[in-house]
């Protein structure tokens, strides 16, 4: 059965074109990182809207992150406790 999560993009935009990334976390020497792949199994998934807007929104004033979700069949890594996040 298909359940809702919701992660957060960043867009980048310069004078060559636009690219879109999704905040991903992975142990190791990446840690914190942003993929451009959107079905990357290290995105930072949340469980509701608000805790994903708290990250993208939160102590921030200007910003080009954005706030999504989709349906996924399985639970992401990140909820299942496999990162020290």
């Amino acid at each position: 059965m298909e359940a809702r999560y919701w992660f957060v993009a960043e867009t980048y935009v310069n004078a060559l074109g636009a690219s879109v990334g999704f905040y991903a976390y992975s142990d190791g020497a990446y840690g914190m990182h942003i993929t451009e792949d959107i079905n990357d199994k290290n995105i930072l998934y949340y469980t509701n809207e608000e805790a994903a807007k708290d990250f993208a929104y939160k102590n921030v004033a200007n910003t080009n992150r954005t706030v999504h979700c989709r349906y996924l069949e399985s639970t992401p890594i990140n909820l299942k406790g496999e990162y020290g996040i």
